[in-house]
């Protein structure tokens, strides 16, 4: 399995525009796929840089580590739209100054277009996740049984004990 991230930038008329994509690749483990089956791909238009990381990060970590690696969603308080948005407001102050940010975040933020109503119903919306009651969901869910997991093929150990041992005898020249 590959990752990469991909970010690019654009600047018109409205101004800078930023847009990117994590973008995972992994082969078929089939022996017998025709060559137009071996290769696939999947696109998560997640906005590139940082964010793109962060989401293979947590991937990586839910793959590798398990369910209780990845972070929990942000659940709703009393207070996590206010804090999240002072937060915001701090950022911004730091690239354009207080003036500006409590002029366009400040005004036109919270009174035209009340960004922090819009982020509250957008979290009241997505948290909790609903449920998923459907029979063929359920099924289709159930983590597969130890005896069925992808086992390392006897190439794949050669080559790690291989690198390993490289890696041994690297450590112990330079030391």
């Amino acid at each position: 399995m590959t990752a990469a991230a991909t970010q690019q930038s654009s600047v018109s008329q409205a101004g800078k525009a930023t847009m990117g994509l994590l973008i995972i690749g992994f082969e078929n483990p089939d022996p017998l796929a025709k060559e137009d089956n071996k290769h696939f791909s999947l696109g998560f238009n997640c906005g590139g840089g940082t964010t793109a990381m962060a989401l293979w990060e947590c991937m990586r970590s839910y793959m590798e580590i398990g369910p209780e690696a990845a972070p929990e969603a942000a659940a709703l308080n009393s207070g996590a739209n206010l804090r999240y948005y002072i937060d915001y407001m701090k950022d911004k102050a730091k690239e354009r100054g207080w003036v500006l940010t409590l002029l366009w975040e400040g005004v036109f933020g919270v009174f035209i277009f009340n960004a922090p109503l819009a982020t509250y119903l957008q979290r009241k919306k997505l948290y909790p996740p609903p449920d998923l009651t459907y029979p063929d969901i359920i099924e289709w869910s159930k983590p597969l049984p130890p005896e069925q997991w992808a086992k390392r093929s006897p190439e794949l150990e050669s080559a790690i004990a291989k690198r390993e041992a490289e890696l041994a005898t690297q450590a112990r020249d330079a030391a």
